[in-house]
C-alpha cells in the first residue's frame, strides 16, 4: 500500500520558505525510499509531517522501550517509592545480598556499568529474574560500560517491585494517561533476543518527546519533574559521554582529552599503537567537537578540531569500538548544553528530540513485515533535522 503523507505548515504568521520546503521533501521522499510504516516530525507542539499507513496503529518500539522502563524509574523517585539511584538492587532482591552483586546499583543498572553477563541467555528462562541473578559477574561495578539486556529486565521486574503494577499499567496511569495516549499496549514474553517492549503509534511517541522538551510539563502541570529528566538526559558514567540513563546523546560541544594515565592505559589494555601515538601527538591538549554517535553504528563528527584529526570520524569509530570492547574510557570529557537526545531500536525504529530546537521526530517500520533491517537505515534523519532547526532560526531571525 502506498503510503499516505499530510504535510501541515502551521507557524502561523509567514509562509514557509522555499529551503524548508525543500527540507520537508527531502525528509519524505527518504521515508518514502526506506519503507517507512509511520514518521511523525513536531516542532513546538505543530505537525510539519504526519505520515502513516492506514492499518498501522501500533508497531514494536523495540529497544525503544528502555528510555521508557527508564522514565518509570525516575517517576517512582520522584513519588519516594524509591529512595534514590544508589539504591543497592539487593534492596528489591535480597538474595543478592552478598559481593560482589551487593555493590549494584540501580545506577549502574541504568548505565550499563553493572557487570553482568551479558551474554547469558536469561531471557528464554521461565524465571528469568531467577536466571538473571544468578548470572556471572563479569567485572566490579562501574568500572566498565557494556551494554545488557539482562540489566534492563532486572529494572523492569523493579519496577513491579516498587510500584505493585506491571510496567505497563504503571506507565499507563504515570505517562500514557496523562498524555491522552490511548492505544499502547505492553507485550512481554521477551526471547533471547527481545525484551518486553511497547507497541505504540509514532503519533504518540512523539507525545512523549514533545514531554521531554518541555521540560516534563503539559498544559502547565508538572507531568515528571524537570530534575528527573535531567539525571535521564546527562552522561550516566566516565567512560562514554553519548550515553545517559537509557538514552543516546549528542550536545553542541564536548571538550575532550587524553593525559598520560589514560593513554597508558590504552597501550596497557592493547588499544592499537597508531591509534595511541595519534593521540599522543595532541599532548594532552583539550580539544572541542560535536557529533552524533550511536552505539559502535553511527558516528559521524561535525565541524570540529577533531574532524580532520580522526579522518572524518572513521579513526574515532575505530576508537569507540576498540574502547569500548576493552572497557576503558573513550576519552576524559566535560559536555556543553544538550543538543539532542534519541532512542533506537533494530528494523529503524527512531525517537529523536532536540529540546532547544522543539523538535521532535518518530520514524517506525514494521520489523515483522519486512525483516529485521539495520538499526539506524535513516541515519541521515538526525541531520535532516538539523537542517529544519536552522531553517527556523533564519525565519525567525
Amino acid at each position: 500500500m502506498k503510503l499516505l503523507f499530510s504535510i501541515f505548515f502551521l507557524c502561523a504568521g509567514f509562509n514557509l520558505n522555499a529551503s524548508l520546503s525543500n527540507t520537508i521533501e527531502k525528509i519524505k521522499v527518504r521515508s518514502e525510499a526506506l519503507q517507512s510504516d509511520a514518521l511523525v516530525i513536531l516542532h513546538q507542539n505543530k505537525a510539519l509531517i504526519v505520515h502513516q499507513s492506514d492499518e498501522c496503529i501500533g508497531i514494536d518500539s523495540m529497544e525503544m522501550t528502555k528510555p521508557l522502563v527508564a522514565m518509570a524509574i525516575a517517576f517512582l523517585l520522584d513519588e519516594g517509592r524509591i529512595s534514590c539511584l544508589e539504591t543497592p538492587v539487593h534492596h528489591f532482591y535480597p538474595r543478592w545480598n552478598y559481593e560482589p552483586y551487593k555493590s549494584i546499583t540501580l545506577r549502574h543498572l541504568l548505565s550499563n556499568t553493572s557487570g553482568l553477563d551479558p551474554l547469558c541467555n536469561c531471557l528464554i528462562e521461565e524465571n528469568h529474574a531467577i536466571a538473571i541473578l544468578s548470572s556471572p559477574q563479569l567485572f566490579q561495578p562501574g568500572t566498565r560500560f557494556f551494554k545488557n539486556p539482562n540489566a534492563m529486565q532486572l529494572l523492569i521486574d523493579i519496577v513491579k517491585i516498587a510500584s505493585g503494577k506491571e510496567l505497563g499499567d504503571y506507565l499507563y496511569g504515570k505517562l500514557f494517561d496523562p498524555l491522552n495516549i490511548e492505544n499502547v499496549f505492553w507485550r512481554t514474553g521477551g526471547t533471547i533476543d527481545s525484551l518486553p517492549q511497547f507497541q505504540m503509534s509514532a503519533w504518540d511517541l512523539a507525545k512523549i518527546g514533545m514531554l521531554i522538551v518541555n521540560e516534563g510539563q503539559l498544559n502547565c502541570k508538572q507531568i515528571i519533574s524537570k530534575r528527573r529528566l535531567d539525571e535521564l538526559l546527562f552522561p550516566s558514567q566516565d567512560f562514554n559521554p553519548f550515553f545517559g540513563m537509557q538514552w543516546w546523546l549528542e550536545f553542541y560541544d564536548i571538550a575532550v582529552w587524553w593525559d598520560d594515565s589514560l593513554l597508558q592505559e590504552y597501550a596497557q589494555h592493547g588499544i592499537s599503537e597508531p591509534l595511541v601515538e595519534k593521540l599522543k601527538a595532541l599532548q594532552g591538549r583539550v580539544v572541542h567537537f560535536s557529533g552524533q554517535v550511536y552505539g559502535n553504528h553511527i558516528v559521524k563528527l561535525r565541524g570540529s578540531d577533531l574532524k580532520n584529526f580522526f579522518d572524518e570520524g572513521k579513526l574515532m569509530a575505530q576508537l569507540i569500538n576498540e574502547t569500548y570492547v576493552k572497557g576503558i574510557p573513550l576519552a576524559r570529557f566535560k559536555t556543553g548544553k544538550l543538543k539532542m537526545a534519541s532512542a533506537h531500536g533494530r528494523g529503524g525504529q527512531h525517537l529523536i528530540i532536540m529540546p532547544q530546537q522543539g523538535l521532535v521526530a518518530v520514524r517506525q517500520r514494521q520489523v515483522e513485515q519486512k525483516g529485521c533491517s539495520p538499526y539506524f537505515d535513516f541515519d541521515d534523519l538526525p541531520d535532516l533535522l538539523e537542517e529544519i532547526s536552522k531553517e527556523y532560526e533564519y525565519i525567525f531571525d
